[in-house]
């Protein structure tokens, strides 16, 4: 998988249909949790874009300000082979309106909410140089950021400073069963289904995982061994969103448990009721990694809370119980413990992956069967 860029046609027709009706300033908003290809992303919009419009790639360092300036700086240079020198950003933004005049221009700004720390004082020049003249020009800046909370307060939440001036936004998602399939086209359907319930819909786990030609060596490989590279990226991804994590697993190990309900799950973490929802809101709507699913038909207190991304179910069911085990080395039991109970896993998995498939074609046909329904989901009672 390596090189090769998969799928997203409908987000790359986003923005080449921007592109190709720029005549006034467009602010587009690029988030999502990290591993999922926004920059793989960015970098195939940009080779198609720059047949039309001068374009610009900026990424965000973790560095000093003065070090940023100088950075900029030279990236205009290399790109556009132009002299400019940065003293303030005023400098930049007046340079960068002077050669968007009358010229399609594309600037994309990567890893933009590391500015919010680095560099306050650019966000404020824009804010102000936006409303009063970039919005005019044939201007698009694409604004591209990994920390879904950070990106949200600065472009999106009505307190951010720069909320109102965006027009186009866009949270980047794992891809679906039917673009995973894709990556591994040759593979059979229960085969892709398989892995598919391991390492789910994440762009770079499935660029390691595609190296290997049997699920087992994936597993031991990236997921296992003690220097695989996804061995702790759950906990690495709840380190870079969140402040406190510790809460925050012990509800996804609880959820991968089998813990559906809030008073299961209350009582697996031994946190009161009405403490939960701010921890699980987190979850659902920063970072997408939980859903609450109701029965069909059924009451609203009988909501069950399910982990969306195969990857960290994988995770919390075989990984962290593990973790001692796998510490010393040991991936052996781990091992027979993913034979066992892989299949029960998998089957689970493939109950999302016909509902998503229904949707998909849902006022269209299936092997001959018209689809037509207004909702879908299971069923369930207290029992």
């Amino acid at each position: 998988m390596a090189g090769k860029f998969y799928d997203r046609r409908d987000e790359l027709a986003f923005f080449s249909d921007k592109l190709k009706t720029l005549k006034t300033g467009e602010m587009i908003v690029l988030y999502g949790r990290r591993r999922l290809g926004k920059t793989r992303l960015i970098q195939k919009f940009i080779e198609s874009g720059k047949a039309s419009a001068k374009v610009l790639y900026l990424f965000v360092n973790i560095q000093g300000e003065q070090e940023l300036k100088q950075s900029v700086a030279r990236d205009v240079f290399e790109q556009w082979k132009e002299i400019i020198a940065i003293e303030s950003w005023r400098d930049f933004f007046s340079y960068l309106e002077a050669s968007s005049e009358g010229k399609k221009t594309v600037v994309v700004i990567d890893e933009f909410q590391r500015l919010k720390t680095i560099s306050p004082g650019f966000i404020t020049e824009l804010q102000h140089r936006w409303d009063s003249a970039l919005k005019n020009s044939p201007l698009m800046l694409v604004l591209v950021g990994s920390s879904i909370g950070m990106m949200r307060k600065i472009a999106i939440t009505p307190h951010g400073a720069l909320y109102g001036r965006k027009t186009g936004q866009m949270q980047l998602n794992p891809f679906r069963y039917v673009d995973f399939r894709e990556v591994f086209a040759s593979k059979s359907e229960e085969e892709k289904v398989e892995w598919y319930s391991v390492f789910g819909g994440t762009p770079y786990y499935l660029e390691l995982a595609s190296k290997h030609e049997k699920l087992e060596d994936a597993i031991i490989q990236e997921a296992l061994a003690k220097q695989a590279p996804l061995r702790e990226e759950p906990k690495n991804l709840l380190e870079f969103e969140l402040k406190v994590i510790a809460r925050y697993n012990s509800l996804l190990y609880a959820i991968g448990k089998g813990k559906r309900s809030l008073k299961e799950i209350c009582d697996e973490v031994g946190i009161r009721r009405t403490t939960l929802p701010p921890y699980l809101t987190g979850l659902q709507e920063l970072l997408g990694l939980v859903e609450r699913r109701q029965p069909m038909f059924g009451k609203q207190n009988l909501g069950r809370y399910e982990l969306k991304d195969n990857f960290f179910k994988f995770w919390y069911s075989f990984v962290l119980p593990h973790a001692s085990s796998l510490e010393i080395g040991n991936t052996q039991p781990v091992l027979e413990d993913v034979k066992q109970n892989l299949p029960a896993h998998t089957g689970k998995c493939v109950e999302d992956v016909v509902r998503e498939l229904f949707v998909l074609y849902n006022h269209d046909e299936i092997k001959g069967v018209e689809l037509d329904f207004e909702r879908i989901g299971g069923w369930w009672d207290r029992k």
